[in-house]
């Protein structure tokens, strides 16, 4: 019966260490994106458009 209750907790833990794990990565990936800055040039070349452009 020990037993069980053990590997009902450590199963418990599993998708909350999963959720952290993937939240310190995406604000790795973040942190990461943020020293990549394009400018508009590039950004017009590479086809990205970003927010409404009647507002430039």
């Amino acid at each position: 019966m020990d037993d069980s209750l053990r590997q009902q907790g450590s199963d418990t833990q599993q998708p909350k260490s999963s959720l952290v794990s993937l939240q310190v990565f995406n604000n790795i990936l973040n942190w990461l994106a943020g020293f990549i800055r394009l400018t508009e040039e590039e950004q017009k070349d590479a086809g990205i458009w970003l927010g409404d452009q009647r507002y430039k």
